[in-house]
């Protein structure tokens, strides 16, 4: 069974109804509760990155305004980078940042943003997984 963990937007300018938290913990709770052992639920991390087109490269934190991104050099998907090309781009000098919010890290390259998993945020969700008692 798969559950996308990922809110999701109204759609044009209604407001959003009020709603539970949807996240991996949520998701194996409610799985769990239906009867699934926690022994067979399965959770997966992802290794991409997804990117926007910065509209101000000189405001570059999370929640900067954004547009469409450039497609990735070997993914050729606008949006949508793979773990590789992200690591590329850090060698080639775009410097890591971390939100300490989300716990996630992200990089900015040229007018690129890209946010994405890496080792320390996979640790982070581990620990956290273990934590809340969640599998």
């Amino acid at each position: 069974m798969i559950t996308p963990t990922s809110t999701l937007a109204s759609g044009g300018t209604a407001p959003a109804p009020p709603r539970k938290p949807v996240n991996t913990k949520t998701a194996a709770e409610y799985w769990h509760t239906k009867g699934l052992p926690k022994n067979k639920i399965i959770i997966g991390f992802a290794t991409y990155g997804r990117s926007w087109s910065l509209v101000d490269r000189g405001k570059s934190e999370v929640g900067a305004p954004g547009g469409r991104a450039k497609a990735g050099k070997f993914t050729k998907e606008a949006g949508f980078l793979a773990y590789y090309e992200i690591c590329e781009l850090v060698a080639q000098g775009a410097k890591r940042r971390f939100d300490t919010v989300q716990k996630v890290p992200y990089i900015v390259s040229d007018d690129q943003w890209i946010g994405f998993d890496d080792r320390e945020s996979f640790q982070l969700k581990v620990n956290a997984l273990i934590y809340y008692n969640v599998l």
